[in-house]
């Protein structure tokens, strides 16, 4: 079946192979709507995935993209902007990629938004988010469980925030965000992060975390002594019991297995009980 529409907001493409969402996200300004579930292997037995490049806007609606599979170093999805973009309400499962998932590197002044999508699957390394908040990045509503071996959520974040986000990361990496500008930070607001990271020394690739926390709630797994910047207007919560020799400035309160869950106790202590994206 091929494709059908015009790619106007009222007519848009609507696509229901991998091949014709590569070939219609990447036109500049145009609208594209997913039509169907896509197994992406299938389409690429040999694994030959190419990139998704997203130069328009992606709407999912609600579909799910499957076994996107790279043995190459190439990212999975990526922003290669000359007007706004975004992808929404799209679901990627059974992802296996050996570099970044998202990339933003060469979108140098356009707005890039991800929302309300769920990506889930193994890295070897790289970065979940790769420059993804360069000038007018915004990720809200998303979901990512991810694994790997050195593997990191934030590259080069320009003080993106990522709001109410559900963000689950199983890594051997010693830290996870880091900025080359050394000035800028990642600020998560009203997010869950589960980490399990038993390396884990800092949040920073350096002596600065670049990571900020707004009413979220950080469940990491790590024996080791960690750092989290605190200095934030709302109140973020961690789990001492899981993460007992981590050190907070400000606003980030240790919270035992005990009081995790009782929410008459993370009231008293100032934190605004949140729901994020399942």
């Amino acid at each position: 079946m091929a494709y059908t529409g015009t790619g106007t907001q009222s007519d848009p493409y609507i696509v229901t192979t991998y091949a014709e969402l590569v070939e219609k996200a990447a036109e500049s300004g145009k609208y594209v709507k997913i039509g169907n579930d896509i197994d992406v292997l299938a389409e690429y037995p040999n694994g030959d995935v190419p990139t998704l490049v997203v130069n328009g806007y992606v709407d999912g609606d609600n579909k799910t993209i499957s076994r996107i599979y790279n043995t190459e170093n190439k990212h999975c999805i990526s922003f290669n902007n000359s007007a706004d973009s975004y992808i929404e309400n799209t679901k990627f499962t059974n992802i296996s990629t050996t570099y970044s998932l998202i990339d933003n590197s060469t979108s140098a002044q356009y707005h890039v938004t991800l929302r309300n999508c769920a990506f889930a699957g193994l890295m070897r390394d790289g970065y979940i988010l790769n420059r993804t908040g360069s000038y007018c990045g915004s990720v809200s509503g998303c979901s990512f469980n991810i694994s790997g071996s050195d593997l990191h959520l934030v590259n080069d974040s320009y003080d993106n925030v990522y709001e109410n986000c559900n963000i689950k990361v199983k890594t051997s990496a010693s830290w996870l965000c880091y900025n080359n500008a050394r000035n800028r930070t990642a600020t998560f607001d009203g997010c869950y992060l589960e980490i399990s990271a038993p390396d884990l020394a800092r949040f920073g690739d350096a002596s600065s975390t670049y990571a900020r926390f707004n009413n979220s709630v950080l469940d990491i797994t790590t024996a080791n002594a960690v750092d989290i910047d605190g200095n934030n207007s709302s109140v973020s919560i961690f789990n001492s019991t899981h993460a007992p020799n981590i050190a907070t400035t400000g606003n980030t309160k240790g919270v035992s297995d005990e009081n995790w869950l009782d929410v008459a106790y993370l009231q008293s202590v100032g934190f605004n009980i949140v729901e994020v994206q399942e």
